[in-house]
C-alpha cells in the first residue's frame, strides 16, 4: 500500500442503523428522506442509496477538487436538519470518508512469550512463507488459520452458500461444520457450492472462530455484515 500514491477521496457514505426494520421499511422511512435532504450539499456529482434489513446506507459522490472536511460538515449539518423527521427508533447516522491511506488490507496483531526474534521466526514459518506460496481464498485461510482469527470472511458471487445455487432464498444462514458435512453427503450442498463450504470447514477446523461467505457484489458487504444483528450471508462454527 505504501507504494501507491496518496489518493483523495472524493465520496462520503452515510450509514444509519433502523434496528428490525424490513428492506421496505428502510427505504421509505430512511434511505428515501436522507436522499431528498443531502441532495442539496454542494458540489455534489451523484448520490445513490443502498436499503437493507436493519440498514441503510447513501453514498454522495462529489466533483473532485473539493474539501472533503467541508463536505462532511455540510452532509452533519443537513442530516441535523432531517434528524427529528427520521422514525424514533433509528440511531443516529454515521459519517464514513475513506482515503487510500484509511484501508487496511490486512490487520494482523501478535503477542507471544517467546523474544522478538523467535517471534519472528514463527511468523516468517507461519504467516510470511505460507503466504508466498497461496493465492486467492487458500491465501486469506492461511493467515486466518496461522493467527487463530475470531471470524474470517469469504467474499463469493452468491448470496452465501445456497441448498439451490440458482435460487438465492435457499441461503443457509447458519451452521455448524458436523450440519455443513451432513449436508453435502446428502447432496443438498453441490455443484460450486462445496469448494466454498470445504474452505469454510477447513478454517474452522484449524483454529479460525467463524467463517462467513458473503456476496462480494454487494456493495460495502463486510462493513455491512460487521454492524448487523443477523448475519447477511452463511456463516460456520465448530459447533452451535
Amino acid at each position: 500500500m505504501d507504494l501507491l500514491p496518496e489518493i483523495e477521496t472524493n465520496t462520503i457514505m452515510v450509514m444509519t442503523a433502523y434496528p428490525g426494520a424490513s428492506a421496505s421499511d428502510i427505504e421509505m422511512n430512511v434511505s428515501k428522506p436522507l436522499e431528498n435532504v443531502l441532495n442539496s450539499v454542494s458540489d455534489l456529482k451523484h448520490i445513490t442509496s443502498q436499503s437493507r434489513e436493519n440498514i441503510s446506507i447513501v453514498t454522495l459522490e462529489f466533483n473532485y477538487g473539493i474539501d472533503i472536511d467541508v463536505a462532511t460538515n455540510d452532509v452533519r449539518d443537513k442530516l441535523d436538519m432531517v434528524e427529528s423527521s427520521l422514525p424514533d427508533d433509528v440511531e443516529n447516522p454515521i459519517i464514513f470518508k475513506f482515503g487510500t491511506d484509511d484501508i487496511p488490507i490486512l490487520i494482523l496483531s501478535v503477542t507471544a512469550e517467546e523474544s522478538t526474534n523467535a517471534l519472528y521466526k514463527i511468523l516468517d514459518d507461519k504467516v510470511s512463507n505460507p503466504l508466498a506460496r497461496i493465492s486467492g481464498v487458500g491465501a486469506a485461510r492461511a493467515v486466518a488459520e496461522a493467527v487463530g482469527a475470531d471470524k474470517l470472511i469469504f467474499l463469493t458471487d452468491t448470496d452465501g452458500i445456497l441448498v439451490d445455487s440458482h435460487n438465492q432464498s435457499t441461503r443457509i444462514a447458519k451452521m455448524d461444520v458436523s450440519r455443513a458435512k451432513e449436508l453435502m453427503d446428502s447432496g443438498l450442498i453441490a455443484g460450486g457450492m462445496i469448494p466454498k463450504t470445504l474452505n469454510c470447514i477447513h478454517a474452522v477446523e484449524h483454529g479460525v472462530g467463524s467463517v462467513t461467505v458473503l456476496d462480494g457484489r454487494m456493495e460495502h458487504a463486510i462493513l455491512l455484515e460487521a454492524i448487523s444483528e443477523k448475519s447477511l450471508g452463511t456463516t460456520m462454527e465448530k459447533k452451535r
